[in-house]
Order: structure tokens, then sequence, then C-alpha cells
């Protein structure tokens, strides 16, 4: 059930983060704080649960998002300095 919600979660946020962004971040680097900050936040609910909140899957599928929709430099510093879930959804969505 944390997985999905976990996931779920993600994938929303950096979908609504990306959304309509034609940039030349990193993608790599931006999903995966995305799944660091994730799995920290699932870690603290189910420390069990925690690894399975970012796997390979779910790492792929927000990859793929994230390069059809792009980013830019601005938000993936951003991203890249958020320490909590509540700092990544600051970031700039346009």
């Amino acid at each position: 059930m944390l997985k999905r919600i976990s996931a779920f979660f993600a994938l929303a946020l950096l979908s609504t983060m990306l959304a309509a962004c034609g940039g030349k971040g990193d993608c790599a680097k931006v999903v995966d704080q995305t799944v660091k900050l994730v799995a920290d936040s699932a870690a603290q609910i189910d420390p069990a649960q925690a690894a399975k909140a970012s796997t390979p899957e779910s790492r792929a599928e927000l990859l793929k998002q994230c390069e059809k929709d792009g980013v830019t430099k601005k938000q993936e510093r951003c991203v890249l300095a958020a320490k909590t879930l509540v700092d990544l959804n600051k970031c700039d969505r346009r």
C-alpha cells in the first residue's frame, strides 16, 4: 500500500512539476533526487517499506516522464537543493 502511495505521489509530483517545461536540465539527477526524497519520507512511516518505494521500475517510469516533459536547469537546481518533499513541492512548475 505504501509503495503504491509513494510511487503515485512521486509520479504526480514530478509530472506536475515538469508539465509544459522544455529545458535542458538533467532528468536523471532530478528523478534520483525525487526518488530519494520519497524513499526518505516512506522510511519515516515504515522503514521496511522504504526500499520498495524506490523500485527500478518506478524510477524508469519517472525518468521516461521527465524526458518526455523536459526539465529546466532552474528546476534541476531547485530539486537538487530540496531536502524534503515539502521543499520539492516548492520548485517552479512552469
